[in-house]
């Protein structure tokens, strides 16, 4: 027997909504928090690259270790800080065969979440790194750098602890009781740099400087406070620039950014009216800006030989709302700053640094993201010393609602951020700004303006996945989750996986969706006849949220030329017309728009929005409108008007929130609690929901008709709410699982009446019944519960059983197999593709943990006596493990659905089944295998 094989294609995820949980660092790659779990993100090939699992909680904050503070030969490494009140130093090495990272060491010191982390490389090697807490404490750690041996390794193993523990100690904790710590940096002082400066950051609006001598076992000592902010500190951030000034940014909710300077005092250095009296001047000669800051606070700071003065150095006011980040420009080479660079020094402070050959030079130039939906780039006007804003870029859309954190690329030719949606934001200059690209400003060589221009980002849901389906043309994961949003993600024509729609943004926590069967009809005007592929395709979809209707939404045309263009299709020309029988206007729309403080989305029809034909130069017979750069006529922070529309490759953040929702065609009352879960019939005919109860007449399952789109309540089967509902492959049969740890079997009937009758019910499980699924011949029901086990039913003898004749007699008093699994079971599904010959199946659990299971039940047919004919009778299936998803591609929390679909027909009758499994989870990510049978 062939061995399974299975591939990780695709992870999305969106980034947790907190400031500093997203860093850039210097090998090129993205780290980002998601849930409790760690993404590597390539930006370029727009595609998660490993996911590291390890925290129990919320991770809050990501550093990527510099190089400079790892031994040579030594893969990459960073740092991640969660609500778990741990730090954790991760290896990332993608060449390692298998898994491509691993837990370097686990820094235990807060007993509340972590906030933020501060790293720097020190002379003498190693490198300290200051974590900050909810418990009041600043935790100062220092790491020794240590050439693994085997016997090191060996030890560490046999000690259950990570390789590389023994080269962190606990330096120093220091205790700021209620003023606790939001942000924190670190940096060595200019003349002094055996000197350390820390800068920490929180909730009382003051900035706090400590001072640490050179030597071993040295402490942080306070020395000065900086005040001026009205409002929580959450960013702060040191660049050292070239004329010897160490630049202090500091990013606080009262809307502002304040850059404070550090600079060396000269010997015999005097206040400046004291100066001009002791010279017989009057102060009426000093020029403007030392008039202007002759009153203003020095606080000194002291070192064996130097003295320092800490004095704010500009105010940046232009952000509308709190301002939770800055970063300084990378450093860039020293030949790429010069006098006329767009970011040099010279305008800072007024004074410049004396040319040198070689090295690097820091830029004066500073990013900072805030809540108001911008992030601007700062540097120093040169005649006048004063910091301006240069350039603005940000998200018009009308769903989004402000960045957490920015940072710059290596070269500082790229600057990302997070949102509130979970998604990434990426700019980046085009490559043959040179100048821009290297000195991060806004002119070209030739001194014309060149701005940034926005780049797709992966993204993906905030909260918890409650439910994913195969939709459209079966090759659209449908996933919907808490984050009150329905997300489409599917692969291009060139193997890329991306988000292509958002059909519903809610105004509730999601609970189930389930794909309509796409239904073939006649084009308008064609009268109902139509040529053998002159079809059109009708693709539907329900949704179930924390509300007692179903919706029911239909794809629009914006969407189907989307659809067209992922698949390497022609987009079909417009038809017009009123729409496909029965179908409430979804098939004739061009999209839909959700109106102010509304829940359903209205349909926009074209002749209703000239939008599409303003963005195709006047064509108003296409849909497709231009993405990327070429969307932004008006500059990269000018987003076209909310107008439904078609487009050719992955579509921008923007563009998903507002341009690409389903029109809502019927709402389904009945249900006199919040939806639970939905299934919908293979045939077509019917929709099946259920809500959350506690009586048995609450826990009724709905059917709903829909030719007619009216519904009726089933026979009640159940005491407690409903799970999950699953129809048979072949339409006849309907299963439900429920709370009361019971499962039940309807039966499809003809004539008039309800169109199932209540069949039987199962006593399944010991513990609360999670999901069932039936087999692909409709012969097996597996179901999957609480108490950690996977259970297959043989059904043989009611499927053999005349249609309308199944009773309870008929069903399985025993299961045909019992797999424990280990952990909670929470979703199971069946592979679509069974080899008949040998009687073997593949079954997929997920678990809470956020484990994946694949396995093989095989078993021997036997002929049982069932009345006058002879029913094949499973008895007993053999089930053995053949695939579990190893630590780096499992979730890191409970699995909440499994979803199978064929990848594709195999080349000649010997090729293997190729099939793509999706996962939906509690930890934000949806995950798709494919799976070689």
């Amino acid at each position: 027997m062939s061995q399974v094989e299975v591939g990780l294609a695709h992870v999305a995820a969106g980034c947790n909504r907190v400031t500093g949980a997203l860093h850039w660092g210097e090998q090129g790659l993205l780290a980002y928090g998601a849930h409790n779990a760690l993404l590597i993100y390539h930006p370029e090939e727009a595609r998660v690259l490993g996911t590291l699992l390890g925290h129990t909680d919320r991770v809050n904050c990501v550093r990527w270790l510099p190089p400079a503070a790892l031994p040579p030969g030594q893969p990459a490494a960073l740092a991640s800080g969660g609500s778990d009140g741990s730090v954790r130093i991760w290896q990332w090495s993608p060449g390692t065969p298998g898994q491509p990272w691993r837990l370097a060491a686990l820094l235990q010191a807060h007993a509340a979440p972590v906030t933020s982390l501060a790293v720097l490389p020190l002379p003498t090697g190693g490198l300290l790194l200051i974590s900050t807490a909810g418990d009041g404490e600043a935790a100062v750690w220092e790491c020794t750098p240590q050439f693994p041996t085997e016997a090191a390794e060996a030890a560490a193993a046999a000690a259950a602890a990570p390789p590389e523990q023994d080269s962190w100690r606990l330096r120093q904790r220091i205790c700021l009781g209620h003023r606790l710590p939001g942000c924190a940096a670190l940096a060595p002082l200019p003349a002094d740099p055996g000197w350390l400066l820390l800068a920490l950051g929180g909730v009382d609006s003051a900035v706090r400087l400590y001072l640490c001598p050179p030597g071993q076992g040295s402490q942080f000592e306070p020395v000065c406070q900086l005040g001026g902010h009205q409002d929580w500190i959450k960013g702060l951030a040191f660049a050292q620039m070239d004329d010897g000034k160490l630049l202090l940014a500091s990013a606080s909710q009262d809307k502002n950014v304040r850059v404070w300077a550090v600079q060396l005092q000269q010997p015999g250095h005097q206040p400046l009216d004291k100066a001009a009296a002791a010279n017989g001047h009057s102060t009426e000669a000093l020029s403007g800006t030392a008039l202007l800051t002759r009153f203003a606070p020095k606080p000194l700071i002291r070192t064996a030989q130097n003295e320092y003065s800490a004095t704010l150095e500009a105010l940046l006011i232009g952000h509308e709302d709190w301002v939770h980040s800055v970063a300084w420009h990378p450093r860039v080479p020293r030949s790429s700053s010069g006098s006329d660079g767009n970011c040099s020094t010279a305008g800072a402070g007024g004074s410049s640094a004396s040319a040198q050959s070689g090295g690097t030079s820091q830029p004066a130039c500073l990013l900072s993201a805030s809540m108001d939906r911008t992030m601007m780039i700062w540097r120093p006007d040169p005649a006048t010393g004063l910091w301006m804003c240069e350039e603005s870029v940000g998200d018009a859309g009308a769903n989004h609602l402000g960045y957490y954190t920015g940072a710059w690329s290596p070269d500082g030719s790229g600057i990302a951020a997070h949102g509130f949606t979970g998604a990434l934001h990426i700019w980046r200059r085009p490559h043959g700004d040179a100048a821009g690209s290297s000195a991060g400003g806004v002119e070209t060589s030739d001194g014309e303006e060149n701005g940034w221009l926005p780049q797709h980002g992966l993204g993906g849901h905030y909260g918890p996945v409650v439910d994913a389906c195969w939709a459209a043309d079966g090759a659209c994961l449908l996933t919907v989750s808490t984050d009150q949003t329905a997300r489409i993600t599917t692969r291009l024509a060139g193997g890329h996986w991306c988000e292509v729609a958002r059909p519903q943004v809610h105004g509730h926590d999601f609970a189930a969706v389930a794909a309509l069967p796409a239904l073939a009809v006649a084009p308008a005007g064609s009268g109902g006849c139509c040529q053998p592929g002159a079809q059109l395709e009708r693709f539907l979809y329900a949704s179930g949220s924390e509300e007692k209707v179903v919706r029911v939404f239909e794809a629009p045309r914006a969407f189907r030329d989307t659809l067209a263009l992922a698949r390497g299709r022609p987009v079909a020309p417009s038809s017009g017309g009123s729409g496909a029988p029965g179908g409430g206007g979804g098939a004739a729309a061009l999209g839909a728009l959700l109106p102010a403080l509304g829940l359903s989305n209205k349909a926009v029809f074209e002749d209703e929005d000239a939008g599409p034909a303003a963005f195709n130069g006047g064509d108003a017979g296409s849909s497709l409108v231009p993405t990327g750069a070429a969307a932004y006529t008006e500059g990269p922070d000018m987003a076209p008007c909310a107008a439904p529309s078609a487009v050719a490759g992955p579509p921008l953040e923007e563009h998903l929130a507002q341009n690409t929702l389903w029109p809502e065609v019927h709402k389904l009352y009945g249900h006199g609690n919040e939806l639970y879960c939905l299934a919908a019939d293979p045939l077509g005919c019917y929709l099946a929901s259920a809500c959350r109860a506690q009586s048995a007449d609450v826990a009724a399952v709905w059917l709903w008709d829909t030719s007619r789109w009216t519904g009726e309540a089933l026979q009640p089967a159940h005491t407690l709410t409903v799970t999950q509902l699953a129809f048979s492959p072949d339409g006849r049969f309907l299963a439900s699982a429920s709370r009361d740890r019971s499962v039940a079997v309807f039966e499809r009937q003809a004539g008039e009446g309800p169109g199932f009758r209540l069949a039987g019910r199962i006593k399944a499980h010991a513990r609360i019944v999670w999901d069932l699924h039936w087999s692909p011949d409709s012969r097996l029901l597996a179901t999957g519960a609480r108490d950690g086990k996977v259970k297959v039913w043989s059904l043989a003898a009611a499927a053999a059983a005349p249609s309308g004749t199944c009773d309870a007699a008929a069903l399985p008093a025993a299961p045909a197999a019992t797999i424990d699994c280990g952990d909670s079971v929470h979703s199971v599904q069946f592979a679509p593709d069974c080899q008949h010959g040998s009687g073997a199946y593949h079954l997929a659990a997920g678990l809470e943990g956020g484990g994946l299971q694949l396995l093989r039940l095989a078993g021997t047919a036997t002929a049982n006596q069932a009345g006058q004919g002879q029913a094949e009778q499973l008895q007993q299936l053999q089930h053995e493990l053949v695939w579990q998803a190893p630590l780096h591609e499992r979730h890191a929390a409970a699995v909440r659905r499994l979803c199978w679909r064929r990848e594709g027909e195999g080349e000649g009758s010997a090729a293997r089944a190729c099939l793509q499994l999706a996962s939906c989870s509690h930890d934000h990510s949806l995950r798709v295998f494919s799976v070689t049978l």
